[in-house]
């Protein structure tokens, strides 16, 4: 999996826009925001420090746009 920056900018962007219109997508979402930390994990010296403070802003504003929805929220945070 390569580490695109513009991938991840758009993704951050996408959760901007949609706020919380994506309460529907919210389990999906977070296995996708999940893997993406995964990977960085596993190898964060050849990560931009830019992609991972952009991942950490998409999970922290998908979890901001779903908290009142507790299964919503629940599916992002697993």
């Amino acid at each position: 999996m390569s580490k695109d920056l513009y991938a991840v900018r758009a993704l951050l962007r996408v959760i901007q826009l949609s706020k919380q219109n994506l309460t529907p997508f919210a389990a999906t979402l977070g296995q996708v925001l999940a893997t993406f930390i995964l990977e960085v994990a596993k190898d964060e010296k050849s990560s931009s420090p830019n992609y991972i403070y952009i991942l950490f802003e998409a999970s922290a504003l998908t979890l901001t746009y779903v908290k009142d929805n507790k299964d919503a929220f629940t599916a992002v945070e697993d």
